[in-house]
C-alpha cells in the first residue's frame, strides 16, 4: 500500500485552492540541495506530465527517489524515515508544513506527530 506525503502551505493538499509552492521556489531549493537534480523521469505510468521533477540519486535505500511539484505541492509516494527529515527541511525551507493524504503531520524530523482533524 502506498500513501503520499506532501510538503503544502495548504490547509488540505488534496483541495484545490490555498498559497501554492512555486516553481521558482522548488528550483531554488532543488538546486540549493546536494542531494536532489532537477530531472524528468521517463515517459513511464504514475508520474503525470505536468509535474515538476527532482530526483536523490544517491539515496541510501538503493533506488532513485523522485520528488514531484504537482498543483503548489511537493510529493512523495510512500517516504521512509530519511526522506520524510528531508521533507521536513524543504517544509521549513518553504515555510510549509508536512502532511500526509490521510492527515497525518510531521516534525522538523520527519517524524509524526499524530493526525489533523479535518472538516467532515
Amino acid at each position: 500500500m502506498s500513501i503520499m506525503v506532501y510538503v503544502t502551505r495548504k490547509a488540505d493538499p488534496l483541495e484545490d485552492g490555498g498559497p501554492d509552492i512555486s516553481e521558482v521556489e522548488w528550483k531554488s531549493a532543488v538546486e540549493s540541495d546536494p542531494d536532489l537534480s532537477i530531472s524528468a523521469p521517463r515517459d513511464e505510468p504514475g508520474f503525470p506530465k505536468q509535474g515538476k521533477y527532482a530526483v536523490w540519486k544517491s539515496y541510501a535505500g538503493g533506488y532513485p527517489v523522485w520528488f514531484t511539484l504537482l498543483d503548489g505541492n511537493i510529493e512523495v509516494d510512500t517516504p521512509d524515515a530519511p526522506i520524510l527529515k528531508k521533507l521536513a527541511a524543504y517544509a521549513q525551507r518553504l515555510s510549509a508544513r508536512v502532511v500526509s493524504e490521510t492527515g497525518e503531520l510531521f516534525d522538523s524530523e520527519g517524524k509524526s506527530r499524530g493526525f489533523e482533524q479535518r472538516g467532515t
